[in-house]
């Protein structure tokens, strides 16, 4: 299974040369791709924070009290800016016009053989974190997930 899914990569092939159990070389690939996973994870949040710090003068989890003292047309401008900017850099630099998401990880594990665009995923991740940062009424699982998925795809 792990062959069909790795073949073409070196890495496997240097893997399964040093650990003869096929079932070891999936728990270490599981382990690497879980804490890639989980480095992603933390660099999105604070990604979020720092987005939310530059646009907003907080960067705290529970920026909504810190809100109710900004003028309302500060409250307008940044999630209409971030969105702008959003809209922008999916236009230019995503092939697919949108962000991806838990649906796309599924997508392409039943049809696709599991190949993913780690360029995508990475692209989609930086866009949610703008777009949360902004003042976005969005999940952050959804991107968390089709990072995570990438990172194995690429891997």
């Amino acid at each position: 299974m792990a062959e069909k899914l790795f073949k073409s990569n070196q890495l496997l092939g240097q893997l399964r040369r040093i650990v003869k159990s096929e079932q070891l070389v999936l728990s270490i690939l599981a382990l690497v791709v879980g804490a890639m996973a989980g480095g992603g994870t933390i660099l999105f949040r604070e990604g979020i924070l720092f987005v939310q710090l530059l646009t907003f003068g907080s960067g705290e989890e529970a920026v909504h009290e810190y809100l109710a003292h900004l003028p309302a047309w500060h409250l307008i401008m940044v999630p209409t800016l971030g969105g702008l900017f959003v809209g922008v850099f999916i236009y230019r630099f995503l092939p697919e016009r949108r962000t991806h998401g838990v649906a796309d990880v599924v997508d392409a594990a039943l049809f696709h053989d599991a190949r993913m665009s780690s360029r995508c995923g990475i692209k989609s991740v930086f866009i949610s974190a703008v777009s949360l940062g902004t003042g976005a009424s969005l999940g952050r699982e959804g991107p968390v997930v089709h990072m995570g998925a990438s990172f194995g795809a690429w891997l």
